[in-house]
């Protein structure tokens, strides 16, 4: 399938497709050792979207991925023939100070959480690499 349609699609979701001239960057992900074809990308940008694409992908039997950065060392956040889901663009992030809480979206950067994380004197384990998302 080269082409997918989309019925009633959030007039702010974008959906890269193999003809869009986006797509060679879209489908990409860090490891280069994998080269899926995905059939398309969809950039969500808020939970309504990925149920969205969760809806479509079941409601046609349609397989998918999801990535939140694409740093997945075995490749897994891409596939050949495949709807990404990707969730790079949620990237909020609150701190609930009463609860000592932080609500952290799926593509926060790893660097950029923890920097803003350090601004309100809190901090969480993690790794060194600043450019993984937290999803």
């Amino acid at each position: 399938m080269s082409h997918l349609t989309f019925k009633d699609l959030p007039h702010d979701l974008t959906v890269v497709q193999r003809h869009d001239p986006e797509y060679p960057y879209a489908r990409r992900i860090s490891n280069t050792r994998f080269g899926a074809q995905p059939v398309a990308v969809a950039y969500c940008q808020k939970a309504e979207h990925v149920q969205y694409c969760l809806r479509w992908c079941r409601r046609h039997r349609f397989p998918f991925r999801v990535r939140s950065g694409g740093h997945h060392h075995e490749g897994m956040s891409s596939g050949t023939g495949v709807l990404v889901i990707d969730l790079s663009l949620i990237k909020d992030l609150v701190y609930l100070e009463e609860e000592a809480q932080a609500w952290i979206g799926a593509g926060q950067q790893l660097g950029v959480l923890n920097a803003t994380l350090a601004t309100l004197g809190k901090m969480i384990p993690s790794g060194g690499c600043e450019t993984v998302c937290w999803g």
